[in-house]
């Protein structure tokens, strides 16, 4: 009897949580950055020599204390900068440049990625006003 009880608490618990879920608004979908690739060759972080294999030379470099961002990508420990660190722009997308490694930090899509909700043509890895 006893054993019996128990799982029809059990039952009644999992038959609570099934009705929960089903009265919740789905889940918003989420977009991994770990997963993603630019032009299916990089992800987000990458070498400089990758920069020069799939995306060639940059089409302009301005020093990032001349442009001072709000935020960095290859911030030092201390929350410094390295002064030699730069933007590289090709083709409309920028990537922050720090030694041999460069991260994208704007990417400009050469199409328009259209779902039900929204149309992209380009995406904003900082999500912040220069």
């Amino acid at each position: 009897m006893k054993h019996l009880l128990s799982c029809l608490l059990i039952m009644f618990g999992l038959i609570q949580q099934i009705v929960s879920a089903q009265n919740r608004p789905p889940l918003a979908e989420v977009f991994d950055v770990n997963e993603m690739t630019f032009n299916g060759k990089v992800k987000r972080f990458f070498s400089f020599s990758e920069f020069e294999k799939y995306f060639g030379t940059s089409d302009s470099i301005h020093l990032l204390v001349d442009v001072q961002p709000c935020s960095y990508i290859f911030e030092n420990d201390d929350a410094t900068k390295d002064l030699k660190d730069k933007y590289l722009y090709k083709d409309g997308s920028r990537f922050e440049n720090s030694g041999d490694k460069v991260a994208v930090d704007v990417f400009r899509f050469t199409e328009e990625i259209t779902s039900d909700i929204k149309t992209l043509n380009s995406i904003d890895l900082q999500n912040c006003a220069n």
